[in-house]
């Protein structure tokens, strides 16, 4: 017996190696698919941060190029400006001569146009009207004042100065 108690206590303790080696073995297998599952994180961790620092580098120097654009735009926005502000006062300094010789040309035109023989003929004519519309206007009054008086004389007179005007408009280096 004392044999037989030996042997189920090593069986016993057999069995409860046995099991301990299997739990162990399955923990080691546990550990190790950790492990492994970890060392593919981590592989794939750097694989993303090696392709995120290649963005960032990309990134970068993007930037770098647009803010040297940044600083070439506004180089030319302030010559642009200075262009502008250059245009802007030679418009109007030519508006200013360009009106100023308008001022000169209508002057010169309206004094062109008072020494020309036809302003002569204008002036002639308004100051035979005119001289008209008042005698005229003087006979009526004159009239008015006195029914009785006999005006006949006027018109001579009239015909004559009529004579005299229309001789001065046709030759006026005549009339002295």
């Amino acid at each position: 017996m004392r044999y037989r108690t030996k042997a189920e206590m090593f069986k016993v303790a057999k069995d409860r190696a046995s099991k301990e080696a299997k739990e162990a073995s399955t923990r080691v297998e546990a550990i190790e698919k950790r492990a492994q599952d970890a060392e593919t994180a981590l592989m794939k961790s750097i694989k993303e941060n090696s392709h995120l620092l290649g963005v960032n580098e990309a990134l970068t120097l993007e930037m770098e190029v647009l803010k040297v654009r940044l600083v070439k735009a506004k180089v030319f926005e302030k010559e642009a400006r200075a262009a502008l502000k250059d245009i802007e006062e030679r418009m109007a300094m030519l508006q200013s001569d360009m009106e100023a010789q308008i001022e000169i040309t209508a002057v010169r035109t309206v004094e062109k146009f008072w020494a020309s023989k036809e302003f002569e003929g204008d002036k002639d004519r308004f100051a035979v009207d005119a001289y008209d519309e008042e005698r005229c206007s003087i006979r009526s009054e004159v009239a008015s004042h006195y029914p009785g008086l006999n005006l006949d004389f006027l018109d001579e007179d009239l015909k004559a100065t009529n004579i005299d005007v229309v001789g001065a408009q046709s030759n006026p280096k005549d009339v002295s």
